[in-house]
């Protein structure tokens, strides 16, 4: 039995409406990247269908490039593209900042690809 719910939450039949279940459910009914695995809470997510605002971008030497790109995804139609630079420098990286949370396990996915002239990954 679900805390705080009704004795049959579990077994009543529903006709025309699904019950919830769990939170992870909910994320992926809302469209959350990852709907394969539906362990554990979310705590963050983003998929870049809102461009870059929830993203700080910091590019770095000639060149480089920070971008909301559609050619290559995995959700929703959207990426972020980072291209380093050739000189002064050589990476571009984002950074989201969230709010402090307490010390525990986390577990972190990340989807990306690569082209094929890239010299180094770090």
């Amino acid at each position: 039995m679900v805390h705080g719910a009704p004795d049959n939450f579990e077994v009543q039949q529903k006709v025309t409406t699904f019950r919830l279940d769990d939170m992870a459910e909910l994320a992926v009914r809302l469209g959350a990247v990852n709907s394969a695995d539906r362990l554990g809470d979310v705590y963050f997510f983003d998929n870049f269908a809102n461009g870059l605002g929830n993203w700080e971008t910091i590019p770095a030497g000639t060149g480089s490039g920070i971008s909301s790109s559609g050619s290559i995804f995995k959700h929703k139609s959207w990426s972020c593209k980072l291209i380093g630079g050739s000189a002064l420098g050589n990476y571009a990286y984002i950074t989201s900042r969230q709010s402090y949370s307490q010390p525990s396990k986390m577990g972190l996915e990340v989807n990306f690809s690569v082209n094929n002239n890239v010299e180094a990954i770090t």
